[in-house]
C-alpha cells in the first residue's frame, strides 16, 4: 500500500472514530431527547457477522423499543445515530415491559 493510500485509510478511520464518539456522547441520546423520548437503555448483541442495537424507550408514555441492525458494533451504532437524528427509528411497544415501572 502506497503512502497515500495509508493517509487516506488513517484519515477515515479517525473520521469513523470521531462520529461514534458523537453518537455514544450526545447523538443518539439527544436526538431522542429532541423528539421528547425518554431513552431507557440500549442493548447490543452481535456476532462475527451481525450486531443487533436494541433500544428500549418511553415514547408518547408507552414503553417501547426500536432495533437497528448492521455488520458491525461500530457501523450500528453510527446507523442508530442516525435514524434518531433523522426521526427514522421505527418503535413498537416492548412486550416485554408493559408498564411504566
Amino acid at each position: 500500500m502506497s503512502r497515500q493510500l495509508e493517509l487516506e485509510q488513517e484519515v477515515r478511520e479517525t473520521a469513523k472514530r470521531d462520529a461514534l464518539v458523537k453518537a455514544l456522547e450526545f447523538g443518539i441520546v439527544g436526538s431522542l431527547q429532541n423528539q421528547g423520548i425518554e431513552l431507557r437503555g440500549i442493548g447490543i448483541k452481535h456476532d462475527a457477522f451481525n450486531c443487533l442495537l436494541t433500544i428500549r424507550a418511553d415514547v408518547a408514555g408507552v414503553r417501547s423499543v426500536a432495533f437497528v441492525g448492521s455488520d458491525s458494533i461500530v457501523n450500528c451504532i453510527l446507523k442508530a445515530d442516525s435514524e434518531a437524528a433523522r426521526h427514522a427509528l421505527r418503535w413498537r411497544p416492548d412486550q416485554y415491559h408493559t408498564s411504566k415501572d
